[in-house]
């Protein structure tokens, strides 16, 4: 199997776009949505759900990574609003 380089999206707001090699994750297709994916460093287990959380493809992976942070600073704008109508 080729080794090749993923990127994981899942924590991008708070980690950034996280490169890893395929060959220390190991997949396997637990629905039709997300993969379970296991670290061969600290046999951690996690759950990505596939072309969001992690991808093969850099640009891809950016383009998730913007849409995460539009999504965060709109809700941020929202809350910002409601505390600004609060009055005591």
């Amino acid at each position: 199997m080729e080794n090749k380089k993923l990127y994981i999206t899942k924590w991008a707001l708070t980690a950034g776009i996280i490169e890893v090699e395929s060959n220390i994750l190991t997949f396997h297709l637990e629905a039709d949505s997300y993969w379970r994916g296991k670290y061969h460093k600290d046999a951690t287990t996690m759950i990505f759900y596939v072309e969001k959380d992690i991808t093969d493809n850099l640009d891809h992976a950016k383009m998730i990574a913007n849409i995460m942070r539009l999504k965060k600073i709109e809700s941020l704008q929202k809350q910002i609003k409601k505390l600004e109508s609060k009055t005591f």
